[in-house]
């Protein structure tokens, strides 16, 4: 299914569900080997906040990103 705009839909209804909850913010973590994941966050208008390691159960990194939903 890559490439082929599912993870757009998903991420816009989840959107647009957190909007008509009335929520103003959306945290979204994901491992720094998901570029793809990344670009598609970016490209929804969500910055990189930072990165954490997480050591359970395997040790890895991630990004943490931000999306207002203001808008």
């Amino acid at each position: 299914a890559r490439e082929g705009g599912i993870g757009t839909q998903l991420c816009e209804a989840i959107i647009h569900y957190a909007k008509s909850e009335k929520c103003r913010l959306m945290e979204i973590w994901s491992d720094t080997q998901f570029t793809a994941a990344h670009r598609l966050y970016k490209r929804l208008g969500a910055t990189v906040l930072g990165m954490r390691s997480c050591t359970y159960p395997e040790e890895y990194d991630e990004y943490g990103m931000s999306l207002s939903l203001d808008s």
